[in-house]
């Protein structure tokens, strides 16, 4: 390696960086420098000489008209479910955002002048063994890199490994973005998914805010994420300065990992509902069927496939119901139900399932209900929510109104997702109910071709008779001339 490329600046498992933070890119010796190696240990002396052989330059060429960007400031491995033997992550901290709209493809675009907004990149080695043509082995590199996202600068300057939180054999990370210059009064911790292609996902799955000026707030961060409230999820402790101002003093943050359940409900609603248009004050009885579905941890040392243990561990009488009886209604003035008596629920421990019972009450005719026709465009249509609220430990009551507990003892309790239990109700309105109130949308006119007369109108024909009126009271001629009518159009 070159002076001054700073070789061995962060060690990660067979990988070592080399920022390059000396190196003149005015020398046309450096305009391509080596920034992440590949170590292979020798297994054996007759291996190699020197202890180690093998060295692989994973990072592509740089341009000399690039500024730098610190490659290989920090870096880390990962683990990904693939044909993949190595995966390494390497941050480069003081990179420019890039002029593509999509920053996935090519790592050698033109910087722009937002500089310090940072990159973090994916890179994982398939072997393919020996090449029979040069006897030489052969090495395939797949990559890809991930721009930092508005609003925040340095994103890469550290690295954690959080461990498969999902369960889909990759690992995921938390990067470090901190606002080392103070410039926007906030550092973030983007927590990002990695998937087995080799590729990042765009969507960063949460951002830990740091407090107001805390400006190391993700510059330092451990390699690895260690489980410290034995729940089988590894916890992220973060590392900060105490404030000069006073508005501070902590030196350290643990975020803590909890589990992630989904709620699927399954609404039941009265079958009349559909033959016959609803009135004002109405009831309607409603029945939620309640399941949970767990996320696959391979980290964990519990079963957390469903709800036993949290039922087994609470009480029912404790749940804290919810429910909104005008979903996607703006205000609350304008619902068009509200609640009607006590809300019953009943366990089904053997099947892991919550029963859940109420009624509710029509505040208008079904007529006088606006946006109930379906449209796919705007969500029309009357929708109810459910959810509860988990209870706290100790009877201590939830302390906000998402049933956060004192002390921080919500921490023990699962993060319960309930976008699957939102249904729309199945409201009919009918035109022309209840007969005779109205008339048919659909009219027919039925003409004499030899005469010209009007033989019927609208949907009303009298068959007893020899002779039918129109709307006009024009008479018409008897029924042997039927046959020489048409059917003239519709309306």
């Amino acid at each position: 390696m070159a002076i001054g490329s700073f070789f061995g600046y962060a060690l990660t498992e067979d990988f070592v960086t080399a920022p390059g933070l000396l190196n003149s890119r005015q020398d046309g010796n450096y305009t391509n420098p080596i920034h992440l190696v590949g170590i292979h240990l020798a297994k054996s002396s007759r291996e190699s000489t020197n202890g180690f052989y093998g060295t692989v330059d994973w990072f592509p060429e740089t341009s000399r008209s690039d500024q730098f960007s610190g490659n290989g400031m920090s870096v880390l491995r990962v683990h990904l479910k693939g044909p993949y033997i190595k995966s390494v992550v390497m941050g480069a901290p003081y990179a420019g955002d890039t002029d593509k709209s999509e920053n996935q493809s090519d790592t050698s675009t033109t910087q722009s002048v937002t500089y310090n907004r940072g990159r973090i990149y994916l890179f994982c080695q398939s072997d393919h063994g020996i090449s029979l043509k040069s006897d030489m082995h052969q090495v395939s590199t797949a990559y890809d890199y991930l721009d930092g996202p508005k609003g925040s600068t340095n994103f890469g300057f550290a690295l954690t490994n959080l461990g498969d939180f999902d369960g889909d054999g990759n690992d995921e990370l938390a990067v470090g973005a901190p606002d080392l210059k103070n410039a926007y009064g906030y550092s973030y911790i983007y927590i990002i998914r990695t998937l087995s292609n080799c590729r990042f996902d765009r969507t960063p799955l949460h951002r830990l805010t740091s407090p107001p000026g805390a400006y190391d707030f993700g510059a330092h961060l451990p390699s690895r994420a260690y489980d410290l409230d034995f729940n089988g999820l590894n916890d992220l402790v973060v590392p900060i300065s105490p404030s000069k101002g006073g508005e501070f003093s902590q030196t350290a943050i643990v975020f803590a990992s909890r589990h992630t359940w989904t709620a699927e409900c399954q609404f039941t609603f009265p079958p009349w509902l559909a033959i016959r248009n609803l009135l004002a004050n109405d009831i309607i009885p409603v029945q939620i069927m309640i399941y949970f579905k767990g996320g696959k941890n391979k980290l964990s040392r519990l079963n957390q496939s469903d709800g036993s243990i949290f039922f087994q561990s609470s009480d029912l009488l404790k749940f804290i119901h919810q429910i909104n009886t005008d979903w996607n209604s703006s205000q609350l003035a304008g619902q068009r139900f509200s609640l009607a008596g006590p809300i019953k629920s009943h366990l089904e421990v053997k099947q892991n399932q919550l029963l859940v019972e109420f009624n509710i009450q029509a505040k208008m005719n079904v007529e006088d209900m606006h946006d109930l026709e379906s449209d796919k465009k705007t969500g029309s249509g009357v929708y109810l929510g459910y959810r509860f609220l988990q209870p706290c430990y100790g009877d201590q009551n939830v302390i906000d109104r998402n049933g956060s507990c004192p002390n921080g003892g919500w921490l023990k309790r699962p993060i319960i997702d309930w976008s699957k239990c939102i249904a729309k109700i199945p409201l009919s309105r009918y035109v022309c109910y209840p007969r005779p109130e109205c008339e048919s949308d659909v009219g027919i006119r039925v003409k004499d071709v030899q005469s010209g007369q009007i033989v019927a109108w609208g949907d009303m024909i009298d068959d007893k008779a020899n002779s039918a009126a129109d709307h006009n009271g024009i008479i018409t001629n008897n029924n042997n001339n039927v046959n020489n009518n048409i059917l003239e159009h519709y309306w």
